[in-house]
């Protein structure tokens, strides 16, 4: 799947840096590519889903300064909010919050749940990192949150199931991999990806340890 996609892409990106020439194909070349690269994220993982269901799926623990790294993360998102004109806001307890993880599994946590929440968002989204201290442990909590049509509780009981995709958006185009993928990440850090409804917002709560098997 991936080869030919990325067969594809390569072109179609040399393309768009010709659309001065072409001015007229600027806008379908941004939608098949835009198209292009959301197969190939969907691709990638399906692959490593698969690799995690088959124990083949190994993360590799470094220092990552997870308040930093998601404020990034939250940044590349930006174009996409002020595109659907969404008051997107962000906060961080500390500049510095110092755990054990694999940045790139964090940064596909963290890609798919802005993702979701602008996708689905209405008017407001956020993001929140600090630490939890209520309950002894060492842990950092993120929470995402979106303004759009809150899911039924039969739904949020299914949503991290694989393929399911809840009636409330199933006008929205997914694939209903992303939310299982990223809690198999989270799970794999020995830290947890759930959902709960607060203030007619739909909240996504991701807590990872500070040092796992600690």
């Amino acid at each position: 799947m991936r080869t030919p996609l990325t067969l594809i892409k390569a072109p179609m990106d040399k393309l768009l840096k010709m659309t001065d020439k072409i001015p007229e194909a600027e806008k379908e070349l941004t939608v098949m590519n835009r198209n292009t690269e959301r197969l190939l994220r969907l691709a990638s993982q399906l692959l490593n889903f698969r690799r995690i269901e088959s124990g083949n799926y190994t993360i590799h623990l470094s220092p990552v300064n997870i308040a930093a790294l998601t404020e990034i993360t939250w940044e590349s998102f930006r174009p996409a909010a002020d595109q659907k004109q969404i008051s997107y806001r962000f906060y961080k307890s500390s500049a510095t919050i110092m755990l054990q993880a694999d940045e790139d599994a964090l940064i596909k946590i963290l890609s798919n749940l802005l993702d979701n929440a602008i996708k689905y968002g209405r008017s407001q989204v956020c993001c929140e990192v600090h630490m939890k201290t209520d309950t002894g442990k060492e842990e950092v909590l993120i929470t995402v949150k979106n303004d759009g049509r809150m899911i039924s509780p039969n739904a949020s009981a299914r949503i991290f199931e694989p393929f399911f995709r809840s009636k409330e958006n199933g006008n929205i185009p997914g694939a209903g991999i992303g939310l299982p993928f990223a809690r198999s990440l989270a799970l794999l850090h020995q830290g947890t990806l759930t959902y709960h409804e607060e203030d007619h917002m739909n909240v996504f709560t991701l807590t990872l340890p500070l040092a796992p098997g600690s």
